[in-house]
């Protein structure tokens, strides 16, 4: 009913749009009107819609004492929003990136709130799959302490207690893109060791998930003139993967 579907609104942080409303609340665009006409919901002039705080906060509460309908309007927030930024990301590498950075931009509060949730319960194909867009994202526009400030917090929370060679990957593949945002800020620094007990964890996998994380190191090792030649096979594995994938 109207209530659930209003209570469902309160997993969007820092608004969300119609589509995003639909998939995750499966409210339409005219139960989005009605909520506007009623005061429930705001609307700003680019159809993007939003929650007064308080509001949120009361919802909220009433969405967690439903824990069946709490779970499946949590996972439903972040499959939308992982398969959001991996579409998005796939943008970044064309002609679309403006608006790829856009949508980016926009929905990086609920970006941020899936990757952090995603990070605190070791979700290990959540974390993998956002990984790329997140690094690009950052890199593309040149904000070098946001992405070291974001990986360094997934690194530390990460180590506390890996279990499992999935863990111990994303671990290897969050302390890469940890280093590659250092390196941008202190360029000519070395900074080997934040990565140098990565490589035999990275190269013992060929999945190809790791496409990116390899062209990252190769891109690491090219900074160094005497590791031309590994660099060279870390770039190399990075372009046979994305190929196969």
């Amino acid at each position: 009913d109207d209530q659930h579907s209003l209570c469902k609104l309160a997993v969007f942080q820092g608004g969300f749009d119609a589509k995003a409303a639909y998939a995750i609340a499966n409210l339409s665009l005219p139960h989005l009107a009605e909520f506007v006409n009623r005061s429930l919901v705001k609307c700003d002039t680019n159809g993007r819609f939003m929650l007064h705080p308080l509001l949120q906060r009361f919802l909220a509460e009433h969405l967690r004492e439903s824990s069946a309908n709490y779970g499946a309007t949590r996972e439903a927030f972040r499959e939308f929003y992982v398969n959001l930024l991996l579409s998005q990301w796939q943008n970044l590498k064309t002609e679309h990136q403006h608006n790829a950075l856009h949508t980016i931009t926009r929905e990086l509060p609920n970006i941020h709130a899936v990757w952090q949730t995603a990070i605190m319960e070791r979700n290990c194909s959540q974390v993998q799959g956002m990984l790329p867009g997140l690094c690009v994202f950052y890199d593309i526009q040149s904000r070098f302490q946001e992405g070291k400030d974001l990986f360094q917090q997934a690194v530390e929370h990460w180590k506390q207690n890996t279990c499992t060679p999935q863990e111990d990957l994303i671990l290897a593949q969050l302390r890469v893109q940890y280093a590659v945002f250092t390196m941008r800020l202190t360029y000519g620094q070395d900074i080997s060791a934040l990565y140098q007990d990565t490589l035999p964890i990275l190269a013992a996998h060929d999945d190809a998930e790791l496409a990116f994380t390899y062209l990252q190191m190769g891109w690491l090792k090219c900074l160094n003139p005497l590791e031309q030649e590994e660099a060279e096979i870390w770039i190399a594995k990075g372009k046979q993967l994305a190929e196969a994938k």
